[in-house]
């Protein structure tokens, strides 16, 4: 599967918007490193960046999860299964409805630690993870995001360290300018990330695609 992505880099690099995605990005790693992350400004861009806006979620659940990123701040040891839990004892709206956030729990455990890996949809679909129920309970959603978290986690290591991507990771930072500001993990990420978004909206188109 990451042959693909090597094959494809130049469209994805011409696809990936430095202001929009990179920039953001680094702007977060900086101002939480700062300790700005109580400001209103950081929390408007994380909120966007990472999509909490767009799960319509409580404005007390932001400011609660904020309070939970602004507390682990230093915790090296971060764990997204204790952060999942935090997360699902606030209601996430108005309704009173308490959900696992895990995708939102991984992005705040990333911000204190970029070497821990980011859970979305679309890695979810790069990897063809299963489906978690909406009917399963919520120590089963858990349990299934967490066995797919920790693939990740031996996943990304085993990329880094067979060097799958480097090739295609140095001309990343070199088309984009970048250091260690923004981690080979996140690298990763947003490999995958473009590369799941241009695949499924039709956008590379070739009879030999497939997954190997």
């Amino acid at each position: 599967m990451y042959r693909l992505i090597n094959k494809n880099i130049k469209q994805l690099l011409e696809d990936i918007k430095k202001k929009d995605h990179i920039d953001l990005y680094i702007y977060i790693c900086k101002s939480f490193e700062k300790r700005q992350s109580t400001t209103s400004e950081f929390k408007d861009i994380f909120r966007k960046f990472y999509r909490l806006n767009a799960a319509r979620l409580s404005i007390n659940f932001c400011e609660l999860y904020f309070s939970l990123l602004e507390k682990n701040r230093n915790n090296r040891k971060i764990d997204v299964r204790d952060i999942t839990n935090s997360l699902y004892e606030l209601e996430s709206n108005s309704r009173g409805i308490h959900a696992v956030h895990f995708s939102f729990a991984s992005k705040l455990a990333h911000t204190i630690d970029n070497t821990l890996p980011i859970y979305d949809s679309m890695i979810s679909t790069f990897y063809f993870f299963p489906d978690i129920k909406t009917s399963w309970t919520k120590d089963r959603k858990i349990e299934e995001y967490m066995a797919n978290y920790q693939f990740l986690r031996s996943e990304y290591k085993r990329i880094i360290r067979d060097n799958l991507l480097k090739q295609t990771m140095v001309q990343f930072r070199n088309k984009f300018g970048i250091g260690i500001e923004y981690s080979d993990v996140k690298l990763i990420d947003t490999l995958i990330w473009r590369y799941t978004a241009l695949l499924k909206s039709g956008a590379i188109r070739n009879g030999q695609i497939q997954y190997g």
